[in-house]
């Protein structure tokens, strides 16, 4: 077991949060014409950060499913992986800045 000390934890948290918030501050200051709300941005920042416990814990109960072979590792990571993650974050899918009340559409229409 690795035993970290907290200016360690502090350190890998702040690395993790770092590139999401550099995103968040990138879209906010760069976007001119149609500009998100701050709140909309914190919001789905955190939901973001939120979506990430679900997915941690489903992923460390299904990782004995497989085997360590090459084809086991790919499948792990292609269902497993894959849909349990793009699945927390479509469960925590705030609803679309730029909407105005109205449903977000799936397919753009020219």
């Amino acid at each position: 077991m690795l035993d970290l000390s907290s200016s360690s934890i502090m350190l890998l948290l702040a690395l993790a949060i770092a590139p999401g918030l550099a995103v968040c501050i990138y879209i906010f200051y760069r976007d001119v014409h149609d500009k998100e709300p701050a709140l909309s941005l914190v919001v789905s920042f955190l939901t973001g950060i939120l979506a990430t416990v679900p997915a941690a814990f489903l992923e460390n109960n299904f990782r004995g499913l497989t085997d360590n072979s090459i084809a086991g590792i790919v499948f792990s990571s292609f269902v497993f992986i894959a849909l349990i993650e793009e699945g927390s974050k479509f469960l925590a899918d705030v609803p679309d800045f730029n909407s105005h009340g109205q449903p977000p559409r799936m397919i753009s229409t020219p």
